[in-house]
């Protein structure tokens, strides 16, 4: 699960874009553990806008039957 949702994540960039702040303000305004991080969502935003910030679908991994099939190849 991640630690920010996308509602969050969006809504401490929309305030970078209003000017209410710099990456380090807007992390302690917002409670974030560092201002790498907000630095990080800007620059995912600009690059590939805000669905960027959504969680993405992560492999479910694999089978232990396969896992087994792969060993004994």
């Amino acid at each position: 699960m991640s630690k920010y949702d996308y509602e969050f994540k969006k809504k401490v960039v929309e305030a970078y874009f209003q000017g209410e702040g710099g990456y380090r303000h807007l992390a302690l305004q917002f409670g974030i553990s560092g201002h790498g991080v907000v630095r990080i969502w800007l620059k995912q935003v600009a690059a590939l806008g805000f669905d960027s910030l959504r969680k993405r679908a992560r492999h479910a991994g694999y089978t232990i039957q396969f896992k087994l099939d792969v060993i004994n190849y």
